[in-house]
């Protein structure tokens, strides 16, 4: 919940983005309550940071952010992510569980994003293979004993 839409727009990755083929690789949109876009359009990388400007709004209610990206090791990443504007409320609150963090100048809505990489892929796909392979070990021995 945030009293004040701020300037900006962003998500922060671990990595770095990359571009490929121009400017429509890495793409950050935010839309209002009714579902009207409001962002400039104008998205911006950073290393691992995805911006963009936002129009000046005061329409209170939850507005939607979504990105696509492309991460340092060519794959697409999309997600999305939502914040509430309240005029009347006293403060912007941090949540983590709706990750949207207002930036310690007030001027940006910051999601962070911790996406999951190649290792951890293959590390999870590594356990999902062994615990079969045991499973099936298991049930063999099962056969055997009867």
């Amino acid at each position: 919940m945030i009293s004040q839409l701020p300037t900006t727009a962003s998500v922060e990755f671990d990595g770095a983005l990359i571009t490929l083929g121009g400017p429509k690789t890495n793409i950050l949109k935010v839309e209002d309550p009714k579902g009207i876009q409001i962002d400039l359009g104008d998205s911006m990388v950073s290393g691992g940071k995805l911006m963009v400007s936002l129009k000046s709004v005061s329409t209170p209610g939850r507005y939607h952010v979504s990105y696509r990206i492309v991460s340092e090791d060519g794959h697409p990443v999309e997600g999305a992510y939502d914040f509430s504007l309240s005029p009347s409320a006293a403060t912007p609150v941090a949540s983590e569980v709706s990750s949207v963090n207002p930036s310690r100048d007030s001027n940006s809505v910051e999601h962070k994003s911790k996406e999951l990489n190649s290792a951890t892929l293959f590390s999870l796909s590594a356990l999902i293979v062994a615990s079969v392979i045991i499973w099936l070990a298991a049930t063999r021995r099962r056969k055997n004993l009867s």
